[in-house]
């Protein structure tokens, strides 16, 4: 992982020059990269700019802003028909074949983007470690830091649900290296506990640097432009829902995560900021992705350049489709007698066939939604509350709870088994293109991946593990 980390943070420097500064004023300052480095970290907004920089990088269409989210997670996940002459890229993921030349392409420039962000955010810890208080404003060093071990946790936890085994099917094998520090050298690998571990690690590290986030508060317009739009960045509510998610991950008992899921629910409904389900389902159609609900979302600039490659007007071989029959199906059009409300706003019919709009930027949508890809969701915690749940009649309560948002009438369940299989397909229904699906059915260690005709019992390993880039292979120090 060396050329990852020895050129990872110049990408930093110069998107934070480009975004907060004038091109010709910042390659002035000095033609050195440790003395341009230096000038970053003179002032609070540096921080800032540098913390963005791996929200962008995040954002990027090699990470959450395509492959991670849209196309390659959800193609695995078979939430799309594919059209006749599709790509070899698309029916080769859908093969679960990740050693073609373009499948190891793409696998690796996760890997790579991955940990270039990580690396620019451990450039930025480590200049935390060193930095001079007085020149952060309030409580903006505390939360700078916490965003940045937060969004570290968040990285690698990602990667160990691509790269590492699942819980089921763990081994005790070291699976990938935890970065933590910034440099050419490499990083020893960890196993799937140990990676755990030190995920937790962090988050728990950064949950008490939100403890005076503004989030908790009444919030008016900030003054600090770096402050706008804090309900969807990491912050004090999000940082607790990832925990919870990487706890249900990691096989922590059903107790354990309710208690912590259901105390952060209740503790959160008391907050004049907290995000809750929607009381007018009818009102996705101005917000398809349903944005008052985040609790973390990724700004994707020209998202609807990226949305409209697959999901056009016309038919065309490169779309990621649909049939009204599968949808029927996901979204189980007959069974309760009832239209989701998901079903009816997210797709809209085109030369016959139903299309996904969920990620179209029209001029009808609530500006809030605009280029967001949703992150982390408040459905996942009633989810994972419900999973948890000590009975049946608890879980119905989240369950419910959710389809009443979606404007559907109460299901009936009677076992812990039926609550988890269904909620199988509640993901499926709200996860759309988000890349989470995929993560589902490896947690469950599904031996079926609905619509997937492929067998693929006696290879769960190689389906739901990608390899190591080669180059990892060749030179990663294990």
């Amino acid at each position: 992982m060396k050329k990852i980390m020895k050129t990872a943070y110049l990408f930093v420097l110069i998107l934070g020059a480009f975004m907060f500064t004038g091109c010709e004023d910042w390659f002035d300052v000095s033609s050195d990269i440790d003395a341009k480095e230096d000038d970053l970290y003179k002032t609070e907004n540096g921080y800032f700019d540098a913390l963005i920089g791996v929200y962008a990088k995040m954002a990027g269409t090699s990470l959450y802003g395509d492959q991670m989210t849209i196309s390659t997670m959800d193609l695995l996940a078979y939430s799309y028909v594919l059209r006749d002459g599709a790509p070899e890229i698309y029916t080769s993921f859908a093969n679960f074949d990740y050693k073609t030349a373009n499948t190891e392409k793409v696998i690796a420039s996760i890997w790579e983007g991955m940990y270039n962000a990580i690396a620019n955010d451990n450039k930025l810890l480590e200049r935390l470690e060193n930095a001079d208080r007085k020149i952060f404003d309030d409580d903006n060093y505390d939360l700078i830091k916490g965003e940045a071990l937060a969004l570290r946790a968040y990285l690698h936890f990602d990667l160990l649900r691509m790269f590492g085994p699942s819980k089921a099917l763990d081994k005790g094998e070291k699976c990938m290296p935890y970065v933590t520090t910034f440099g050419q050298g490499n990083t020893a690998y960890s196993t799937f506990d140990q990676v755990i571990e030190k995920v937790l690690a962090d988050i728990d590290a950064a949950i008490p640097l939100f403890d005076k986030d503004p989030i908790w508060t009444p919030m008016e317009t900030p003054s600090n432009v770096y402050l706008v739009n804090r309900k969807v960045r990491m912050n004090a509510f999000s940082v607790r829902a990832l925990r919870a998610r990487v706890m249900l991950y990691a096989g922590k008992t059903d107790s354990e995560v309710y208690d912590f899921v259901s105390e952060l629910m209740d503790t959160l409904q008391t907050n004049i900021n907290y995000p809750r389900l929607t009381t007018s389902p009818q009102d996705i159609d101005k917000d398809k992705i349903i944005s008052g609900e985040l609790l973390f979302g990724l700004y994707v600039d020209k998202l609807s350049n990226v949305a409209s490659g697959y999901f056009p007007s016309v038919t065309t071989s490169k779309e990621l489709g649909s049939t009204k029959e599968k949808l029927d199906v996901i979204f189980e059009a007959d069974k309760y007698k009832m239209s989701d409300v998901r079903y009816e706003l997210l797709f809209v019919t085109e030369e016959g066939l139903p299309r996904m709009r969920k990620f179209r930027q029209e001029q009808t949508d609530n500006q809030r939604s605009r280029n967001q890809m949703p992150m982390l969701r408040l459905s996942e915690m009633y989810y994972i509350a419900a999973e948890t749940a000590p009975d049946v009649e608890t879980a119905l309560v989240y369950i419910n709870a959710i389809r009443t948002a979606r404007s559907l009438l109460g299901v009936e369940l009677n076992t812990k088994e039926e609550v988890i299989s269904y909620l199988d397909t509640e993901y499926r229904r709200e996860m759309l293109a988000e890349g989470q699906i995929f993560y589902r059915y490896k947690y469950r260690n599904l031996e079926n991946i609905p619509d997937c005709e492929i067998k693929i019992a006696d290879k769960l390993s190689e389906v739901y593990r990608f390899p190591l880039p080669q180059q990892e292979q060749e030179w990663g120090q294990k």
